[in-house]
C-alpha cells in the first residue's frame, strides 16, 4: 500500500498530506512578544491553537517552535486539536526535533478523543511505520473511523487499502465506492484514482470517456499524475478529442512540477526531424535509430517508428549517464554510454522484422534487409560464437553473423543456440534466432 500512498503524494518521508486543507493564516509579525507569553500563560485553550496556527503558518522555524510550546500547552490540557497538531510538528520536525515516538503518542491521544484528521493520521503512521511496528489492520481501522466521519484523506486511503487488500479484504469495488466519496468531494489524488479506475476497469466498469472525465478533475485541482495522465489522453484520443495542443499544455504544467514523463512527453511533441544527422551521421543504424545519438532523441525517433507500424507504446528514458535505457513491450532495448548517447540497440526478431517493414521474413532475409539498412553488405560477414555462462558454468554457445562498418560498429544478427537447456534465470542470455544487436565501437 506505502507505494500506492507515495504515487499519490499522500505521504512521503512523513512530511505529505494529499487533501490537506491549507489554513489561511494572518502573518505571525504583530502576534509576536507580549500576545505570545499573554496567550501562552493565560488564553485559552482556543486562543493558544489559534495563534499556533498563525505561527506554524509562517513557515519560519523560529514561529514553528512558538507554535510547539503553545499546541503543548493546549495539548497537556487534553484538547485534541492541540494533541493533533502536537503530532503533526514532531512528525515532521518543526519547531521541535523530529521524534516519531512522540508524534504518534500524541496522534493516538487525540485520535482516542474522535478528532478525524488525527485518526487519519495515525493510520498513516500504522501503514508507514512512523513510531510503531507496521500495523496494517489497525491503520485500516483507525483510516475506517475517519473515513465514516466524513474526512477526505481517511476516504481515500480507506480506498487504497481495499484497493491494494492492506490490512482488509481485498475489494475493488469498495475502493472505487471510498474513492468516490472523496472524489465528489474534491480529494484529487481520489479524483485520479477514479481515473485510474476507469480506465484500467479495476472496481468499475472500463470507461475511456469516464476516466478522461476524472483525470480532467484532478488536472485542474493540480494533481500532477492526473495532470499527465489527462495529456496522455489527449495526446492519444483515449475518451476525448484528440488534441495534440491541449495535451502539450497538461504535459507542460506536469514538467513543470518535476514530471520526467511530462517532460519527455513534450520533447516527443515538439521534436522535429533533423535536416541532417550531426553527430551521429557515420555510424551505424537502421528505421531512423543510429548510434551516437542522444538517447532521448533515440527514444523519440524509436516511439515514432513504432507508430508508424501499428504500434501505439509510449516510450520513456530511464536513468542517467551509463545506466540510461529505453525499453519497450516490443523488446527493443536502447542502452547509453556515459555520456547519455546510444551505446546499443537491441532488437528481438519481431521487432526488427517490423521496423524493416518485413512480414514472416527467415533470419537470412532479416539480416540481409539489417545489412542494406545500415549500407554494408551482407556477403561480408563474418561467423561468430558467443559463450553463454551461467553462475561460472558454460552452458553453451550461440552463433551470429557480425558486420563491421568503417568507424568499428558492429550489425550481429544472431543465429542458432547449441548446449544444455538454459536455466529459466539464465533464458535473457540467449536471443532469439533473428534477433539483431547493433553495438558501437569501444
Amino acid at each position: 500500500m506505502k507505494a500506492l500512498l507515495d504515487r499519490n503524494g499522500l505521504w512521503a518521508g512523513a512530511r505529505r498530506i494529499a487533501c490537506v486543507v491549507v489554513v489561511v493564516a494572518a502573518s505571525a509579525k504583530g502576534a509576536a512578544g507580549g500576545a505570545f507569553d499573554e496567550t501562552l500563560a493565560g488564553g485559552s485553550n482556543a486562543e493558544r491553537i489559534a495563534l499556533a496556527k498563525t505561527y506554524e503558518a509562517t513557515g519560519r522555524e523560529a514561529d514553528a517552535a512558538r507554535a510547539a510550546r503553545l499546541f503543548y500547552a493546549a495539548a497537556a490540557e487534553g484538547d485534541a486539536e492541540a494533541q493533533y497538531g502536537m503530532s503533526r510538528l514532531y512528525g515532521e520536525g518543526r519547531g521541535v526535533r523530529s521524534r516519531q515516538d512522540k508524534a504518534y503518542v500524541w496522534a493516538l491521544a487525540a485520535a482516542r478523543q474522535g478528532h478525524a484528521e488525527a485518526q487519519n493520521l495515525l493510520g498513516v503512521y500504522l501503514s508507514t511505520g512512523v513510531g510503531v511496528q507496521p500495523d496494517a489492520r489497525a491503520a485500516a481501522a483507525w483510516f475506517r473511523k475517519a473515513a465514516f466521519q466524513g474526512n477526505l484523506k481517511a476516504q481515500f486511503n480507506l480506498g487504497a487499502c481495499f484497493e491494494t487488500g492492506d490490512g482488509v479484504p481485498h475489494d475493488p469495488a469498495q475502493a472505487v465506492q471510498w474513492y468516490r466519496k472523496a472524489a465528489e468531494n474534491g480529494c484529487a489524488p481520489a479524483q485520479f484514482r477514479m481515473g485510474v479506475c476507469h480506465e484500467k476497469g479495476i472496481g468499475a466498469r472500463r470507461d475511456a470517456a469516464q476516466a478522461a472525465v476524472w483525470y480532467a478533475r484532478a488536472a485542474a485541482a493540480g494533481d500532477v499524475d492526473a495532470q499527465f495522465a489527462f495529456g496522455r489522453c489527449l495526446e492519444r484520443g483515449l475518451g476525448v478529442a484528440h488534441q495534440a495542443s491541449e495535451a502539450l499544455a497538461w504535459y507542460r504544467k506536469a514538467a513543470a512540477q518535476g514530471d520526467d514523463r511530462a517532460r519527455q512527453r513534450v520533447l516527443f511533441l515538439e521534436y522535429e526531424e533533423p535536416a541532417t544527422e550531426g553527430a551521429a551521421e557515420g555510424r551505424l543504424g537502421l528505421a531512423g535509430l543510429r548510434l551516437g545519438m542522444p538517447i532521448q532523441t533515440a527514444s523519440i525517433v524509436l516511439e515514432r517508428a513504432l507508430r508508424r507500424v501499428g504500434d501505439d507504446a509510449m516510450l520513456f528514458v530511464t536513468g542517467t549517464g551509463a545506466a540510461a535505457r529505453v525499453g519497450s513491450a516490443e523488446d527493443v532495448e536502447i542502452h547509453a554510454d556515459a555520456g547519455g548517447n546510444v551505446a546499443s540497440i537491441y532488437l528481438e526478431r519481431e521487432a526488427a522484422a517490423k521496423l524493416l517493414g518485413l512480414q514472416n521474413p527467415s533470419r537470412a532475409q532479416i539480416f540481409a534487409a539489417a545489412a542494406k539498412a545500415a549500407g554494408l553488405d551482407p556477403a561480408g560477414a563474418v561467423k561468430a560464437r558467443k559463450r553463454i555462462e551461467h553462475r561460472g558454468r558454460r552452458l553453451g554457445e550461440q552463433e551470429a553473423d557480425v558486420l563491421v562498418n568503417p568507424a568499428g560498429d558492429e550489425l550481429v544478427c544472431f543465429a542458432s543456440y547449441a548446449g544444455l537447456a538454459l536455466p529459466a534465470e539464465a533464458g535473457s542470455l540467449y536471443r532469439p534466432i533473428g534477433s539483431l544487436l547493433l553495438k558501437k565501437a569501444e
